[in-house]
């Protein structure tokens, strides 16, 4: 097991920070710390995140956090496992309209069943467009 640095390169939160774990033949490494890195800073504090859902959110989110639990509450009631009537899947509901994009992250369709790789996925979407993607964005 070795834990190192990552910025910007790991194809799914630039622009984050993050300090991962990866293990023989892991197909994605566990992200053990992370932080949002302003451009030009060096430092990592990385920290153990939260292991709960709400905390996860809040974690991810930072000053979006009470809008993101409203979103992921009115989506899913913080369901990891939810499937909505369309395919939407996991805590804030992510359409399958988004696969390729997920694709992209290294993730499978599947990973959004995982509340904490779905709540990365919904932060990154949420940077690119906003609420408006979440039917629930009228929660806000």
């Amino acid at each position: 097991e070795d834990a190192f640095d990552v910025s910007q390169t790991n194809g799914i939160l630039a622009p984050w920070k993050i300090k991962i774990k990866t293990k023989a033949g892991e197909k994605f490494p566990e992200i053990v710390g992370y932080k949002y890195s302003e451009p030009g800073e060096d430092e990592l504090e990385a920290k153990e995140p939260p292991k709960g859902t709400e905390d996860y959110i809040r974690y991810v989110f930072g000053d979006h956090a009470d809008e993101a639990l409203k979103v992921a509450y009115c989506e899913s009631k913080f369901r990891a496992k939810a499937v909505g009537g369309l395919g939407e899947r996991g805590v804030f509901q992510l359409h399958p309209i988004h696969r390729a994009r997920i694709a992209k992250l290294g993730l499978e369709w599947d990973d959004m069943f995982n509340a904490h790789r779905n709540t990365d996925v919904a932060k990154i979407l949420f940077d690119e467009q906003g609420w408006g993607i979440w039917s629930c964005h009228i929660a806000l």
